[in-house]
């Protein structure tokens, strides 16, 4: 068993083939799993083994592809070459297959899609595989992304190169050969992507397209014998994957899909198609009036909503500036009536001064205090003769964010805004008056705001919702019209057409189904007098009168 190769530390054996071992190693130098792939002992002295050993360290190590395998470096080992490799976390596709595991189709088409762009990627760099089978395609454990491994007999095109596959040659895995590969003339990528082909029909039915009792019979199958229809085997794989298969596995090469990036462009379409196809019995759930109606009606509240949200933003800030300038005028003017009296220390008429203040303005509280710090007057009769205790100030922060706006607007606790002015005299200050002013009728008006914005915006609201409903009636009449008038042909009346004469692009559809109506009749007539040696009229309506009456626009 070896332990060590050069400075990296094998783990233990991952991986057999015909030509190499597999190993997963440790390089302590820059603390990495890695897997190394050694020739095995036997082929060392076989110059043709050693020439594909090298080749495909050559032809991946020019490689960088997320879904093919990363080479980092190449080496020998006691005479037996070894190639330094990406350590891949999955399973071989051959062991999910052999475990009888049924992937979903938007899984096989993923891990299709990734292959078809690894191998495109390769190709535009010159390499073919001419060996993609299930045991050289690592999956990750999540089933979503797959990595092509194992390049090893794989075809650079290099001027330099002199090697070449000698006529009766047949280098791959024989199940998943090409016709070409199988008769040994030319191959190329279009030769990979017939692999690709066979793996994806194993993958969609669970069978192979092609098996044999024998290479012979296997060779005579792949070569001249079409595989089973795909949904006979699996109803559920849509008809657009199953003729993107059928065209990978076409005998011509022609006829397939001349790239890879032909090939991922078909599955994108398959992809979307499958997106785009909504669930048997689900079409007419949530038809496209409704549709219309509550879109807009989100986009309307969203916008609404928002507009509101900042008009009355703007309408608080306002008025409690407002509230703040009348504040702060009135505790400068009682600051400067009362300076006398608190300097002759006249307190009864200081409290008098506070009580008809309070009576004449609605003040949550009025409070005049000497240079002591001694209440002499206040409209809370109780703190009078005592030391003036500061209020906590309720509001200060008016340029509120919209969430504190909002909790203010709809907090039950009446705000009350704190005002202090200094009482003095010939520049030295003998006092101070303390005045605190509710913010109710602030909060009273905003909520009002509030109440009407609101209703304004239920009515507006339904106005937008029907006309959004009766606009998408309006326009799902036009497809009714068309799917009636479609399905009256899918049943073979083809006599039918849509009489609805519109200018818009619904009217251009209408002609388009008429156009294609008439073409369908002129077939179906000629069709007619062949089989019954009756002389062909081109004109349809010598088998119908005006008709398609019925479909006509509500």
């Amino acid at each position: 068993m070896i332990t060590e190769i050069q400075r990296y530390k094998i783990k233990g054996q991952i991986g057999q083939g015909a030509m190499a071992d597999v190993y997963e190693a440790y390089d302590p130098r820059i603390d990495r799993q890695l897997a190394l792939k050694v020739l095995r002992e036997e082929h060392r002295v076989d110059g043709e083994y050693m020439v594909r050993f090298l080749r495909e360290a050559k032809a991946v190590g020019n490689l960088t592809h997320p879904n093919i395998v990363t080479v980092y470096d190449v080496d020998e080992f006691n005479n037996r070459p070894f190639i330094v490799m990406e350590f891949l976390e999955g399973t071989p596709l051959n062991e999910i297959i052999k475990r009888g595991t049924r992937l979903g189709i938007d899984n096989i088409l993923e891990i299709t899609f990734q292959l078809a762009s690894a191998l495109h990627y390769a190709h535009e760099k010159g390499i073919v595989h001419r060996d993609v089978k299930p045991s050289n395609i690592i999956c990750a454990d999540s089933l979503n992304s797959a990595k092509i491994t194992d390049f090893g007999i794989a075809h650079i095109d290099d001027s330099d190169l002199t090697h070449q596959t000698r006529v009766g040659d047949v280098i791959g895995t024989p199940q998943y050969m090409s016709p070409e590969q199988v008769s040994g003339t030319i191959v190329d990528r279009r030769s990979d992507l017939f692999s690709l082909g066979v793996i994806l029909y194993q993958l969609l039915t669970g069978e192979r397209p092609f098996t044999g009792d024998s290479i012979t019979s296997l060779m005579y199958q792949i070569t001249h014998v079409d595989p089973k229809p795909i949904q006979s085997l699996n109803p559920e794989v849509p008809p657009a994957l199953a003729g993107i298969v059928e065209r990978l596995l076409n005998k011509n090469p022609q006829q397939r899909f001349q790239t890879g990036k032909d090939l991922m462009d078909a599955i994108r379409t398959v992809k979307n198609l499958s997106r785009d196809t909504p669930a048997q019995g689900s079409q007419h759930r949530f038809p496209i009036p409704l549709k219309w109606s509550a879109f807009m009606a989100v986009i309307f509240s969203i916008s609404m909503v928002a507009t509101i949200s900042l008009v009355m933003q703007k309408q608080f800030q306002a008025m409690t500036n407002q509230m703040l300038e009348y504040g702060d005028s009135i505790v400068k003017f009682v600051a400067a009536e009362s300076a006398v009296q608190v300097l002759s220390e006249d307190w009864i008429s200081i409290e008098l001064f506070v009580r008809e203040a309070r009576n004449q303005q609605d003040f949550d509280y009025l409070t005049i205090v000497d240079h002591k710090g001694i209440v002499r007057g206040s409209s809370v009769t109780k703190d009078v003769g005592k030391s003036y205790t500061p209020r906590s100030n309720d509001q200060s922060d008016y340029n509120m964010n919209i969430v504190d706006f909002m909790q203010n607007i709809f907090s039950s606790e009446i705000k009350v805004t704190n005002f202090e002015a200094p009482i003095m005299f010939q520049n030295k200050k003998i006092g101070s008056v303390y005045l605190g002013i509710e913010q109710k009728s602030v909060q009273k008006i905003t909520e009002l705001t509030l109440y009407m914005m609101t209703v304004l915006l239920i009515i507006n609201l339904l106005v937008v919702s029907v006309f959004s409903y009766i606009l998408g009636k309006y326009f799902s009449a036009s497809l009714s019209t068309l799917n009636a008038a479609m399905n009256d042909i899918k049943q073979g009346k083809t006599h039918s057409r849509i009489e609805v004469t519109r200018k818009d692009e619904v009217g251009d559809l209408y002609m388009s189904f008429n156009d294609m109506a008439d073409q369908l009749q002129r077939k179906a007539v000629k069709s007619k007098a062949q089989r019954t040696n009756q002389p062909f009229s081109p004109d349809p309506s010598q088998e119908s009168t005006k008709l398609g009456s019925k479909f006509t626009l509500e």
